[in-house]
C-alpha cells in the first residue's frame, strides 16, 4: 500500500517555412510509488496481500523519462523531399531492491524520397544510434575472513549490467511501385551494422568478486522486406509481406558469465535474427470494415528466461537459455455502423510459439513471458448527440495449459497454466466548450480474477515464488481533457 507522485509533461512546437517544416517535442514523465507497507502471502488464499503490521521502509520504486526530439522536413531539395530527425533519451527505473537501470540514447536519422513518377517511388537514407545502459545497486561485498573464520564485509556499488555502449550505423533503401492499378509492389534493403562494447568489470556471486575482461562485440547482417497488395475489388485487399530483422537486444547473460573474458564467450550471445510472414485480407466497405492476417515468425536464437525441462541446460546462464524459436498466430477485426449513432465491433487474436533444444532436437512450448493466450473483445459506441457518447466493452482472456508440470511439487518457473477471465468496462464522455468529460466504471461486474503476470509462476515448484495477486475490482475513472 502506498501513494505514488507522477507528473507528465509533453511539449510540442512546431515552425512552418515556405518549403520546409521544423518541429521540437520535449516529453518529461516522472513516478515514484511512496510505499508505507511490506507484502505478505495470505496462507488461506495464497494471494499477496498488504502487511499493516510491518511498516516498509526500503527505496521507493520510480520511473524517470525524458525525451528531447528534433525534426526537419524540406519539400524540395534536388528534386526531392528530405527527412531530418534527431532525439535524446534518458530513462531511470529504481526498483524496491535498490537496483536501478540508467539508459541513456542518443540517434540520427536522415532520409530522402525521390519520386521517380506517379507510379513509384524510393526512399533512402541511413540512422546512427547510440544506447548505453547500466544496472547496479550495493553489495556486500566480503573484503576479508577475520580469525574464526567469519567473513567481512563492506557495502559497495556492483554493476550487474556494467556500462554496455551499443553503436549502430546502418543504411537502407525503400522501394515502391504500383505495377498496375490492382497490384502494388515494396521491397527493401537494410545493412545492420551494430557493435556493442562490454568494458572490464566485475561479476559478483555470494559475496565476492570476480573480475571479468571486456571486449566489443561486433554484428552485421544485410536484411530485405518484400510486400505485395493486391486489390481483388473495390474495397477488399489481399496481403503478403516477408521482412527480416537482426539485433541483440538481451545482454544479461553477461551478469553471470561462466568464461573470464567476454571474447571467450561471444560465440554463446549471437544476435538474434527473425524471418516474418504476413498474409491476410482488408476490407473497408461503407458501413463495414474488416480485417484478417496471419503471421509466422521463424527465430534464430531467440534469447528467454527458460526452465523448461526439456531446455538445452548446458546453454542457461542466467536463467537465459538461446534457442531457435517459431511464433505463428492470427488476429481477425470487424467493425460495424449500424446507424448514424450506434457502432459495433469485436476483434479476436491468438499466437502460440515453440523453443527447439538444438542437442535432442525436442520442440517445446514457450513460457508465459512470451507467449499469451488467446484474447477477444467486443464492444458497442453509442453517440446520444454532439455531446454525450457511451461505450459498453467486453475483454476476454483465454486459459492457456501448455506445459506439463516439472515435478509432483509444480512447475517450472513461468509455465504455469493461465485460467482466463473477462472484463466489463463501462465508458461516458461529454464533450463540451470547456474540455471533455470522460467517467467510466472498470471490471463493471467486479469480476474476481488474477493478472496473466500474477499467473506465471501460481503453481511453481518454489512455494515462496508464488506470489500471486488479485486484478483490480470494479472501479471508477473521472478524467478531464482540454486540447488548447
Amino acid at each position: 500500500m502506498g501513494d505514488a507522485d507522477e507528473y507528465d509533461v509533453l511539449l510540442k512546437i512546431e515552425q512552418e517555412f515556405d518549403e520546409s517544416r521544423l518541429a521540437m517535442l520535449a516529453h518529461h514523465y516522472n513516478i515514484e510509488n511512496k510505499l508505507h507497507y511490506k507484502r505478505s502471502v495470505n496462507e488461506e488464499n495464497g494471494l499477496v496481500a498488504i502487511d499493516k503490521d510491518n511498516p516498509y521502509d526500503g527505496p521507493n520504486p520510480s520511473t524517470k523519462l525524458s525525451t528531447v526530439q528534433l525534426t526537419y522536413n524540406h519539400d524540395d531539395i534536388l528534386g526531392q523531399q528530405l527527412s531530418l530527425s534527431t532525439y535524446y533519451n534518458k530513462v531511470n527505473v529504481g526498483y524496491e531492491s535498490g537496483s536501478e537501470i540508467i539508459s541513456k540514447r542518443t540517434g540520427f536519422k536522415a532520409a530522402m524520397q525521390w519520386n521517380i513518377n506517379d507510379r513509384s517511388r524510393i526512399a533512402y537514407g541511413f540512422e546512427y544510434g547510440n544506447d548505453n545502459t547500466e544496472q547496479g545497486r550495493e553489495r556486500d561485498v566480503i573484503t576479508a575472513i577475520d580469525s574464526a573464520g567469519n567473513p567481512q564485509t563492506r557495502a559497495q556499488y556492483v554493476c550487474s549490467i556494467c556500462d554496455l555502449t551499443e553503436t549502430k550505423l546502418s543504411p537502407f533503401a525503400q522501394y515502391w511501385n504500383q505495377i498496375t492499378d490492382d497490384l502494388t509492389l515494396q521491397v527493401g534493403l537494410r545493412y545492420e551494422n551494430f557493435e556493442i562494447e562490454v568494458p572490464d568489470y566485475q561479476r559478483y556471486r555470494k559475496g565476492q568478486l570476480t573480475a571479468k575482461q571486456g571486449d566489443t562485440l561486433k554484428y552485421d547482417k544485410p536484411l530485405v522486406n518484400l510486400g505485395l497488395v493486391y486489390n481483388i475489388a473495390d474495397s477488399t485487399d489481399i496481403f503478403a509481406s516477408f521482412s527480416q530483422g537482426y539485433s541483440h537486444a538481451d545482454m544479461r547473460m553477461l551478469r553471470d558469465m561462466p568464461a573470464d573474458s567476454v571474447a571467450e564467450f561471444s560465440d554463446a550471445i549471437p544476435a538474434t535474427q527473425t524471418n516474418y510472414y504476413e498474409t491476410g485480407l482488408r476490407y473497408a466497405g461503407e458501413s463495414l470494415q474488416g480485417s484478417l492476417s496471419f503471421f509466422y515468425s521463424d527465430i534464430s536464437d531467440g534469447y528467454a528466461y527458460d526452465y523448461n525441462v526439456d531446455a538445452e541446460v548446458a546453454k542457461r546462464v542466467a536463467a537465459v537459455v538461446v534457442a531457435d524459436e517459431e511464433i505463428w498466430g492470427f488476429e481477425a477485426t470487424l467493425d460495424y455502423q449500424v446507424n448514424g449513432a450506434l457502432k459495433l465491433g469485436t476483434s479476436v487474436s491468438m499466437s502460440e510459439g515453440q523453443r527447439t533444444n538444438s542437442e535432442t532436437g525436442v520442440d517445446y512450448w514457450m513460457n508465459g513471458t512470451r507467449i499469451t493466450p488467446i484474447k477477444a473483445s467486443i464492444y458497442g459506441d453509442y453517440r446520444f448527440n454532439e455531446i454525450a457518447a457511451l461505450r459498453l466493452q467486453a475483454n476476454y482472456v483465454g486459459d492457456r495449459d501448455k506445459n506439463s508440470p516439472e515435478s509432483d511439487a509444480g512447475y517450472s518457473f513461468y509455465e504455469s497454466p493461465y485460467d482466463g477471465y473477462t472484463l466489463v468496462d463501462l465508458v461516458s464522455t461529454f464533450d463540451t466548450d470547456f474540455g471533455r468529460f470522460t467517467f467510466g466504471i472498470d471490471n463493471l461486474l467486479n469480476e474476481d480474477y488474477q493478472p496473466l503476470v500474477s499467473q506465471m509462476n501460481k503453481e511453481v515448484v518454489w512455494e515462496t515464488y508464488r506470489n500471486q495477486f488479485s486484478g483490480y475490482g470494479r472501479r471508477l475513472a473521472l478524467e478531464y481533457t482540454i486540447n488548447y
